[in-house]
């Protein structure tokens, strides 16, 4: 890729996510998936008759693809030349942690596929938070692997029972050393509302464990996963989250690493969970969006 052209469309990228238009999708697509209907809005782009494909896989949030932030980036997405389809997963728009939206990506990436306008060689998966970690898991389906080129994330973990710890304890681990930082309140009431008791947060780690070991090893990365070795990976995650801290991306990185992916990772500052913050003076968020841009239109 001409690389004037890639710092063009990087700063495209970045002042359309930045940009309180929304513009509507151009179809509603309607999934099916386990028995139900998933509502999947596809943005499609202007000119030529094949576009890379992008499915963007929202985090625990009431509004699902309807969220503006998710929007915004579709809208971005759109406007560098990516078809996107962003769905509305039940389950995460009423902010549960369930395995049933793994299968629901699975069906969604497949319905993206079939669409006649991808380019099928052009094919990615991105994902906010609790979206990119299930994004990994479910690209590992028979049905989908080889057909993926890249995935990324922002702000993902890759231990669900690191994510209830932190919720728990504010404390989170790099290496051997233990820091502290007070977890977002929000993300915790999401956490006490679907895994403590009904008056009260105080379960213990390892009572944690023993009463949600299913849940904890089907909705984590680990080291089994079983990616197609041609796939590309682009983690991206801000040093100042207080939803999933941020040696989450370094555990992915590792496990990536460790079966000789291709892998970049961006470390933002200045930037929560959910919300970026004077981009424009880090150069990282520049090269993390040039990075998704050479990933999303196959470059």
């Amino acid at each position: 890729m001409n690389p004037f052209f890639n710092l063009w469309k990087a700063a495209q990228l970045l002042f359309v996510t930045a940009s309180s238009t929304l513009k509507p999708p151009q179809e509603v697509l309607q999934i099916q998936s386990g028995g139900i209907k998933i509502p999947a809005a596809l943005y499609i782009p202007k000119g030529r008759p094949k576009f890379p494909g992008v499915l963007l896989c929202h985090g625990l949030t009431p509004k699902g693809g309807e969220e503006p932030r998710v929007i915004q980036f579709a809208n971005a997405l759109q406007r560098i030349g990516c078809a996107v389809l962003v769905p509305t997963f039940p389950e995460a728009s009423n902010l549960r942690i369930d395995p049933k939206t793994i299968q629901q990506i699975i069906d969604s990436s497949l319905s993206l596929l079939n669409q006649e306008m991808i380019d099928a060689k052009k094919n990615g998966l991105f994902g906010v938070s609790f979206g990119g970690t299930l994004a990994f898991i479910a690209s590992q389906d028979l049905k989908i692997r080889d057909k993926i080129a890249w995935l990324g994330s922002l702000g993902a973990f890759a231990s669900l029972e690191a994510i209830l710890n932190y919720g728990l304890t504010g404390k989170y681990s790099v290496s051997q050393d233990i820091f502290s930082l007070p977890p977002d309140p929000y993300a915790k009431q999401i956490l006490k509302d679907q895994f403590g008791h009904p008056n009260d947060f105080s379960l213990n780690v390892e009572e944690f464990r023993n009463k949600y070991s299913e849940q904890i090893e089907k909705l984590s990365v680990n080291f089994d996963l079983k990616l197609s070795p041609k796939i590309k990976i682009l983690l991206i995650h801000s040093e100042d989250d207080s939803v999933v801290p941020w040696p989450e991306m370094t555990k992915l990185a590792q496990i990536f690493e460790q079966k000789g992916l291709l892998l970049e990772t961006y470390l933002l500052k200045n930037a929560s969970h959910a919300q970026v913050k004077k981009w424009w003076i880090h150069k990282n968020y520049l090269r993390a969006a040039k990075a998704l841009v050479r990933l999303s239109l196959g470059e």
